[in-house]
């Protein structure tokens, strides 16, 4: 059943790019006159599937075209769904075991199809004629091919080759829809565990808007796009932390101004920045620790320098460990240097 973890690839690199595209091109183009919501502007951390019990879409010639060669190459249609938490998308799943397809739907976008098939050995081969791709890191042990201008039958005809002398496992068709959604969840925790967007993804996707930027309005970019991804972050694992935990909502209030986050990896830069958001970093240090730690890639080692070169009395402590939806540690500031920042 792993092989749903490719056929989530294809909405995920998409919906990465779509993204990434939209920092680089408005956040460069508009700067500070742009006003950005970053809770809707990043890729959220799960996803819920609704089944469309009357998708207009489908019945589109775009849609249809590739709905048709897919029934002609012996698919058989499953059901159709949108997703709760991103209105612009929606899929309509096939199945022709052991293979599995996915046409998708966006506005921009159009439609693209994935086809996938897993071997018994656990590798996972997709072939998708998706826009875009080939600059979004993907989980190990995957191999996915994009070929823009391919048709199903070409896709079909492409991985059937590469499956030649293999032995592939047959789907569960009846359970699209968990697996999907809990291998978005995998996957993006994955990548949220490397340090989500990474500078290269960002230098690669500044050349897909078609604009010349400079390297120095890239990177400015990119450090406010992390500062918003350790947002969301944050708010996601104290999420977690008072669900698993079952704190009531007024005991909650008393101690959510106190804690923050410290990632396995994120950019120094914007991690310093995020530092200074919640009281831990002076306004006045900022600039100096950012200095001093831009090519510090173990983000717990330049958190741990930090804390220790406060007094004792002010240094964080551990606070709790999270797992899910981010592999995280949350700290909580000291009282002291909670009550002069907060006046409390």
């Amino acid at each position: 059943m792993l092989v749903f973890l490719q056929i989530v690839g294809g909405i995920v690199v998409f919906i990465i790019l779509v993204v990434l595209l939209f920092y680089v091109y408005f956040r460069i183009k508009m700067g500070k006159y742009y006003g950005m919501d970053a809770a809707n502007e990043l890729c959220p951390l799960h996803i819920h599937l609704n089944e469309d019990l009357a998708p207009e879409w489908v019945q589109k010639k775009a849609a249809k075209k590739i709905a048709d060669e897919l029934l002609e190459l012996g698919f058989v249609r499953g059901k159709t769904y949108s997703i709760y938490e991103m209105n612009d998308y929606e899929m309509n799943s096939f199945f022709k075991p052991p293979f599995t397809a996915v046409m998708y739907n966006h506005p921009v976008a159009g439609n693209w199809v994935d086809i996938v098939a897993e071997t018994d050995d656990g590798k996972m081969i997709t072939l998708s004629n998706a826009p875009m791709g080939d600059s979004i890191n993907m989980r190990p042990g995957n191999e996915k091919h994009f070929i823009p201008d391919d048709s199903p039958s070409g896709l079909f005809e492409k991985i059937q080759q590469s499956l030649q002398g293999r032995h592939c496992i047959e789907l569960d068709a009846v359970q699209f829809r968990e697996y999907f959604e809990n291998e978005y969840k995998k996957d993006m925790l994955w990548r949220h565990r490397n340090g989500g967007a990474s500078l290269e993804e960002f230098v690669d996707t500044a050349k897909l808007a078609g604009k010349k930027f400079s390297e120095k309005n890239i990177r400015e970019a990119f450090v406010e796009f992390k500062e918003n991804e350790l947002s969301q972050w944050h708010e996601a694992a104290l999420r977690e932390y008072r669900e698993r935990e079952n704190i009531a909502e007024d005991d909650y209030e008393n101690i959510e101004y106190g804690l923050f986050i410290v990632p396995a990896k994120t950019d120094p830069a914007a991690f310093i920045s995020y530092l200074s958001q919640t009281g831990f970093v002076d306004y006045d240090s900022q600039e100096k620790l950012m200095t001093a730690y831009e090519d510090e890639e173990d983000v717990p080692a330049l958190f741990e320098k930090i804390n220790q070169a406060l007094s004792p009395e002010l240094r964080a402590k551990k606070y709790a460990e999270i797992d899910y939806p981010i592999a995280i540690t949350i700290y909580k500031i000291s009282e002291n240097m909670l009550q002069d920042y907060y006046g409390k």
